[in-house]
């Protein structure tokens, strides 16, 4: 993904995630930094490098705020799922994408 891309994402992103509960899919540090500061109504995030027994947290705005390895998040408990790389399983962003109208 080109940088122009990136940044065209991460502002989409962003823009949308007001007020939403938001899912962040190996995210860049500037996109969870980001996300973070926006005020939000939840944010979780999957990453690798999530520490599995990391107690929930928040964000500056009191949004709950989870990291974690692996994506035992409810069923269709998520407006916004945002994966920059693509890596999200298919399955799983179907179990956990909320079903609007």
């Amino acid at each position: 993904m080109s940088d122009a891309q990136e940044i065209l994402l991460e502002e989409l992103a962003v823009a949308m995630a007001e007020g939403q509960r938001v899912l962040l899919v190996e995210p860049s540090f500037e996109l969870l930094s980001r996300m973070a500061i926006t005020q939000l109504s939840e944010l979780a995030v999957v990453s690798g490098d999530a520490d599995p027994d990391a107690p929930v947290g928040e964000t500056p705005h009191g949004a709950v705020l989870r990291i974690r390895p692996d994506w035992k998040e409810r069923p269709r408990s998520k407006d916004l799922i945002v994966d920059p790389q693509g890596v999200a399983p298919a399955d799983e962003v179907l179990r956990i994408l909320k079903k609007k109208g």
